[in-house]
C-alpha cells in the first residue's frame, strides 16, 4: 500500500469518526437500537481504517521498533523511558 493510499484511509477514517459522534447524540443510549448499532459499526470500520492505515501505509514510522527487535534480537525500548 502506498502512501497516498494510507492517507484516504486515514481521512474516511475521520469521517467515520464524525458519523460515530453524531450517532451518539441520535442514539440516546439504547433507546434506539438501529442508531446505535450504526454507531458502533462506525466506531468499528474507523478503527479497522486506522489500524491498517498504521500498519501498511505508514510502516517507515510505525514499523520502526519492528526493524529495530528484527536487528538487535531483543525489544526495542522507548527512548523517553530509556533515560529515567
Amino acid at each position: 500500500m502506498n502512501r497516498g493510499l494510507a492517507w484516504a484511509f486515514v481521512i474516511v477514517a475521520g469521517l467515520l469518526e464524525i458519523l460515530f459522534a453524531i450517532g451518539l447524540k441520535h442514539s440516546n443510549g439504547l433507546a434506539r437500537p438501529w442508531v446505535a448499532l450504526g454507531t458502533g459499526l462506525a466506531l468499528a470500520g474507523s478503527l479497522a481504517m486506522l489500524s491498517t492505515a498504521l500498519r501498511e501505509g505508514f510502516g517507515g514510522e510505525a514499523g520502526l521498533h519492528r526493524r529495530d527487535r528484527r536487528r538487535r534480537g531483543r525489544p526495542a525500548t522507548c527512548a523517553l523511558s530509556a533515560r529515567a
